[in-house]
């Protein structure tokens, strides 16, 4: 049935794991700053953005939130929604 193909996509698109590399998605825009990256899951400020397309890497997960970095592991890091990622 079309629901169980949509929960597993869903699954598969937030079922994030340490060193997995991600690609963000979901943004309402396609501006390269159209999702913030928080300095906790769910909680505290903003300490970067993302947009659609951006590939990131992921460090840990906590429930519904994934802490993610630059594939370099330079510059941009923080918190985001599982929603917003895909795995590659």
């Amino acid at each position: 049935a079309a629901s169980d193909v949509y929960k597993r996509q869903v699954h598969a698109r937030t079922r994030a794991q340490a060193g997995q590399i991600v690609t963000i998605t979901g943004a309402a825009s396609d501006a390269v700053d159209a999702l913030a990256l928080l300095d906790g899951p769910g909680r505290g400020g903003v300490v970067g953005r993302v947009g659609n397309g951006r590939l990131m890497t992921v460090d840990n997960c906590e429930g519904n939130w994934c802490h993610v970095r630059t594939t370099t592991g330079q510059g941009t890091a923080g918190w985001i929604e599982t929603r917003h990622l895909r795995a590659r």
